[in-house]
């Protein structure tokens, strides 16, 4: 296994210590890319696509070690992908109960939805919904059609043949998956957005006639119920439908389908009104997008003007306002890219004079701007929430032209890039795994390949202790450390201990020695009141 280690210096009110960048495996070898890719946590692993150069692109696992990384099934036979038609498969997923269902095809069928525990004998066809080698899905009609799970159920557009793609249901077996129920009879409702919220699945379908309208279904035929005859336009497919308070909030329109603007439901039809029209110009909607609830608001971009903004609301039209940044300074946020950690948002965004990484908890005073980057995206796939609001990003390394890894805390001493082109590049699939990052990357031996990255993050005080103030011994440690304090500064009842990606360790009572003998061996910080310092555990 090839190995880099990358030593970051020390700089004032911040901790950049190690990190480490390792190749998981070579699963194309040499030059040729795996191109690993559709992470998904099952049962302690992660699952996800790769092609070896001989079988093809399949199902695959790893737990971030070389020997566990292996190729649960070749579905594809031989050669053969496990799925011929990327459009006819779709790139979805879900996981439920440790099995993950996706779309397939083997040589036998088109692409049906299959699961898998992990194991060959584990990974089957479901049913073949669209007998034979007919697909029951099709690239024409792919977009927005994504999986949901309610109580031990998934949810999903299938054709049942006859071009006739319907919402169907499935318990994982065999007689468990049938159409719930037929919205268009003789023709195609082609169901998208389907999202479950509180025991209901909420999704955009077409009638006989073509015409758009919007259901919640509680998985039977007789518990569907039509909300309105309405438009919906896809912008990010799988976050079209967001609840927040009592209410479920959606871009629709009623007449023009491009004049979308911000509904909401109450799960009735008298209930699934007009919310707010940001944009009055007739036919030409705000294009409401990108909801996220982040500390009891409700955040979205939309275009009331000819710029994009970034709206926060309480849930009421009066409450319900474009932010500015820290400075009271207008910006525009991107349209697509977005990462919400535990209480932030991260994104794009630009006030003209700032063109980078943001961060906001959902106010204006809270609405800061990180780092000058020339690219750079924040959705699921260029970015992935380590922990707490720690994350670690793709994004443009000025130096050498190409994208590498860059990691913020939410502070902007706290953001920068954490790794170079030589190191690694064109990372994607961002991924976190244990603590640690999984992704898909390239470096100057390797095509695109598995590859883990470790970091560490700031302490979260506001002095960093120098060795006059607050010191450990011995350090390195075995069993116990001793703490010397030359004032007061540490003034607090309680000390804290932090492995490198954030996560406490161990709390203790105030004391001079401190028995360290449950630790794993490793890089820690200890932080007692304002006062931080490093150690480390053999």
């Amino acid at each position: 296994m090839k190995k880099l280690l990358l030593i970051l210096t020390c700089v004032t009110h911040q901790l950049h210590a190690q990190t480490e960048l390792t190749l998981v495996k070579d699963i194309n070898p040499g030059e040729p890319n795996s191109t690993p890719g559709l992470f998904a946590h099952v049962n302690d692993q992660l699952f996800f696509i790769a092609n070896n150069g001989t079988n093809g692109i399949e199902l695959w696992k790893t737990d971030a070690t070389e020997a566990n990384t292996i190729m649960i099934k070749d579905i594809g036979s031989g050669g053969n992908s496990y799925c011929e038609s990327t459009f006819g498969c779709g790139s979805e997923f879900i996981v439920m109960n440790n099995i993950i269902y996706f779309r397939a095809t083997d040589a036998a069928h088109g692409a049906e939805l299959w699961r898998s525990d992990g194991t060959d004998a584990g990974t089957y066809m479901v049913k073949d919904i669209n007998p034979g080698a007919s697909d029951c899905s099709n690239s024409v009609f792919m977009s927005g059609q994504y999986f949901a799970q309610m109580n031990e159920v998934i949810y999903f557009a299938a054709d049942g043949g006859g071009n006739n793609i319907e919402l169907w249901r499935s318990d994982g077996t065999e007689l468990g998956t049938y159409m719930v129920k037929d919205f268009a009879s003789g023709a195609s409702s082609v169901p998208q957005y389907i999202t479950s919220i509180d025991n209901n699945i909420y999704f955009q379908c077409k009638n006989t006639a073509g015409e758009s309208e919007v259901w919640k279904s509680d998985g039977t035929e007789a518990g569907s119920v039509l909300l309105k005859q309405m438009w919906m336009r896809a912008f990010e497919y799988n976050n079209m439908f967001v609840q927040f308070n009592d209410h479920i909030y959606f871009p629709g329109a009623a007449t023009d389908p491009y004049d979308l603007e911000l509904w909401r439901t109450d799960g009735t039809a008298a209930g699934t009104e007009l919310f707010y029209e940001l944009n009055p110009e007739e036919g030409d909607g705000s294009d409401p997008k990108q909801f996220h609830i982040v500390n009891d608001k409700l955040l979205f971009v939309a275009n009331p003007a000819s710029e994009r903004q970034l709206f926060s609301s309480d849930g009421t039209v009066a409450g319900t306002t474009a932010l500015e940044d820290e400075n009271g300074n207008p910006f525009s946020p991107a349209d697509y890219g977005f990462l919400r950690t535990d209480t932030k948002l991260y994104f794009q965004g630009d006030n003209g004079a700032n063109d980078g990484l943001w961060i906001t908890d959902g106010s204006s005073s809270g609405t800061k701007f990180l780092l000058q980057i020339e690219s750079g995206s924040f959705d699921e796939n260029a970015a992935a929430k380590i922990t707490g609001n720690n994350i670690v990003f793709s994004s443009y390394d000025d130096d050498n032209g190409c994208t590498t890894l860059f990691q913020s805390n939410g502070s902007v001493d706290g953001t920068f890039q954490a790794t170079t082109c030589d190191d690694i590049s064109y990372p994607t699939a961002l991924t976190a795994y244990n603590g640690t990052i999984i992704f898909n990357g390239t470096n100057d031996a390797m095509g695109a390949e598995l590859f883990q990255f470790i970091t560490e993050f700031e302490v979260a005080v506001n002095n960093i202790a120098t060795p006059a103030t607050f010191k450990i011994f011995p350090n390195p440690a075995i069993d116990f450390i001793n703490l010397y304090f030359s004032n007061q500064d540490a003034s607090s009842e309680i000390i804290i201990i932090k492995d490198i990606t954030g996560k406490i360790a161990g709390q203790y009572s105030m004391s001079n020695k401190l028995e360290i003998n449950n630790l794993s061996p490793g890089i820690y910080f200890i932080q007692a009141g304002d006062l931080a310092t490093q150690f480390i555990k053999l």
